[in-house]
């Protein structure tokens, strides 16, 4: 679990939360959270664990849209959307040619 790339480049939303990092998607870090949140909610202790709402959507199965990523990588969706535009940029293929 690491910051947001938000909180990282220190721009956009969700900067105070933290998020699982791409290699966790086997389910042993999701397995240990589940066991986290419950033993939060029997303990009747609340966590001070910040999630996006991301998170909450792969967590519920739920699909995530571009603006979903942007709350919590708004650099890199940035960059996408550039690099999506590029032909109105006169960049071709023939530029990658020469």
């Amino acid at each position: 679990i690491k910051p947001t790339p938000n909180a990282v480049n220190k721009v956009g939303n969700y900067q105070d939360c933290i998020f699982p990092v791409a290699s966790s998607r086997d389910g042993v870090l999701f397995q240990f959270l589940g066991k986290l949140f419950g033993i939060s909610i029997r303990g009747h202790t609340p966590l001070s664990v910040q999630f996006p709402i991301c998170f909450w959507k792969l967590v519920l199965g739920l699909p995530l849209k571009v603006d979903d990523l942007l709350e919590v990588d708004e650099s890199f969706v940035n960059a996408h959307k550039y690099l999506l535009r590029l032909d109105e940029q006169g960049v071709t293929q023939e530029t990658f040619d020469g």
